[in-house]
């Protein structure tokens, strides 16, 4: 992945129109926070959107921590608003994790 950034590969192109997966998609999915900071450091956007919402849904929805946290300072919006309605925080509480965790 690095080597085709380098080569001046756009991290924002759809692999899938149809889907609308991007690269930082595939680390989100892949749960590879490593990788996901290096597609933002080479100009990724950390919003951008997916038929399955944008990267910090995905990784709220996995309950993925190192992923959430590179992608808030990517500059995530932990506020926006997916399309059925759902932002990160609706999704961390229905996704892999929802019944792993307890509030105290």
């Amino acid at each position: 992945m690095e080597e085709a950034l380098l080569s001046g590969a756009n991290p924002n192109s759809a692999k899938n129109q149809t889907v609308g997966f991007t690269m930082i998609h595939q680390a989100v999915r892949s749960r590879n926070s490593a990788a996901v900071a290096m597609l933002i450091r080479f100009g990724a956007d950390a919003n951008i959107e997916s038929l399955e919402g944008s990267p910090l849904q995905l990784a709220a929805f996995y309950g993925d921590k190192k992923t959430v946290k590179a992608l808030l300072r990517g500059g995530a919006d932990v506020s926006a608003v997916g399309r059925e309605g759902n932002t990160a925080l609706h999704l961390a509480t229905t996704g892999e994790i929802a019944g792993r965790t307890r509030c105290r």
